[in-house]
Formats: structure tokens, sequence, C-alpha cells
């Protein structure tokens, strides 16, 4: 969406176009709610200036973290971080993350804003950490406001008591914002599907304490995609693509579509 302040003109040489072709930079990667047929046909337009190739589907979930999941027997031990977990957490999150496309880098937790190592939850084998996720609320910058019901969504929160006994999230008025937090930095060691569904099903509790909804986002092909098929849930669709301008390297980038992990949890 062009920034009303911005008076230039959004044509090939502009300085809209010029603040985006940066010698640090390969490409960049974007997503396009589903549905936004408009912005989905500006980007896939072929242009001299700007490339566009899709990668992957992406996912936001909602749920409401009363709904049950199945738990898995198991000898793990799972419990919150503390402040002298955090090198340990970091070289996981670095370790872990390298074999994942388009994982982000991460130096240290203070380059995400209201991030903190409390907010971490590891699953450990032997005192050796093998899966983790962040509860990470940023409903202070990023805000999910429902603006208007329409249609026969209209009277839905009149149905927000038999939403909540079938474990569905429930809605709150309009221009009302949701305080929810996002599970974030999802990861396993080599992917691990069951400690996924551990860490997962643990997390969850720890949520229900203190929020009625929670988010994650997940590419198509993510291991825990999987545990979100029959659960209750509101979802909602985005497109994740690559987008090059004229000057920025030309050689070709593959993405293993199976092993990619962001943190765009966004309608």
């Amino acid at each position: 969406k062009k920034d009303s302040d911005y008076h230039g003109v959004l044509v090939p040489g502009s300085d809209f176009f010029k603040e985006f072709i940066r010698p640090d930079i390969d490409f960049y990667y974007c997503a396009v709610v589903s549905g936004n047929s408009d912005a989905a046909q500006k980007f896939e337009k072929k242009r001299r200036f700007m490339s566009v190739n899709h990668i992957t589907e992406y996912t936001t979930y909602i749920i409401n973290p009363k709904v049950k999941t199945k738990e898995i027997r198991n000898n793990y031990t799972f419990r919150q971080a503390c402040r002298e977990d955090t090198a340990a957490v970091l070289d996981f999150l670095k370790t872990e993350g390298r074999k994942k496309d388009m994982f982000p880098v991460i130096g240290s937790l203070d380059d995400f804003h209201n991030l903190h190592i409390e907010d971490f939850y590891i699953l450990e084998d032997d005192h050796e950490i093998i899966a983790c996720g962040a509860v990470w609320n940023v409903s202070s910058y990023k805000q999910l406001t429902i603006t208007k019901f329409k249609g026969i969504m209209k009277p839905i929160r009149l149905f927000n008591p038999v939403l909540s006994l079938l474990a569905f999230p429930t809605f709150k008025k309009e221009n009302e914002p949701y305080d929810y937090p996002i599970l974030s930095f999802l990861l396993s060691r080599d992917d691990n599907e069951e400690y996924y569904k551990i860490l997962f099903h643990r997390i969850k509790k720890e949520i229900r304490k203190n929020h009625k909804i929670f988010a994650v986002g997940l590419t198509r092909d993510h291991p825990v995609a999987s545990v979100m098929k029959n659960l209750p849930k509101i979802t909602g669709e985005s497109t994740i693509y690559e987008v090059r301008f004229s000057g920025q390297k030309e050689e070709s980038i593959s993405f293993d579509t199976e092993h990619i992990a962001t943190e765009f949890a966004l309608f």
C-alpha cells in the first residue's frame, strides 16, 4: 500500500524504488493475504525492474488454548527458560535455525522487540534442549482488531458461550483489540515431529493461564501444520513471495519448502 505522505511517483528509478536497491540485500520476501487479489495481481505482473516469484503458502492459526490435544507419553523435561539458559537457547536457535530457509538471524534476543528469555519454553532430554518456542506478546505494536462484522457474522458474539464450549476462539466487540501472544521461534532438533507435538501440547497449557487465544504462523509443509488439521481454529491464508529489483543479485535461489520457518504470523 502506498504511503499517503509519499508524493513521488512509483516508477523505475524513482526514490521509492532506489530505497530498496542495497548492496547488502540480495532479495526481499513478503506475504500477500489470500483474497487480496488486487495486491496479488500487482505483484505477479511481469515488470522489467522487478521480478516476483512464488515461494510457498503460509497459514496463520488463531487458537483457543483450551483446545484438547493428545499428550504423548515421554520422559522429557519441559520448563520455562530463565536467564541462565540464554546462551543455550541462542545456540539452539542458531544451530537449528541454520537448517531452515528464511529463519531469522539471531545475534541477541534484544534484536526483537519485547522478547525476553523468560518468554521461551524448552523441552530437554538429559539437560540438552531438543525443542523450544517463545510465547511472544507483540500486541503493543501488532494489533489484531475486528473493525466490523458483516452479513451472517454480525451476531457472532452471541455464540461466544457455545464457541468457548467447543474450544473455538471467541470474539470481542468491534474495534476492541485482542491481547494475545504469538507462538514463535518454534524449532525442534532435526525437525523431529514428536518433539514438536510434545512442546506444543505443553506450551498451550502455559498460554491458557493468561490468555484466551494465541496465534501461530506456519508454512504449508511445516511439521506442526499436521497437528492443526483437526483442531477448532480460525485461519488466515497468505502467499509468500520472493521480490527482486533490478540491480540486485541475479543468481537464482531455490527454497526447500519442507524446511521453511519464518515469523509472519499475520492475517
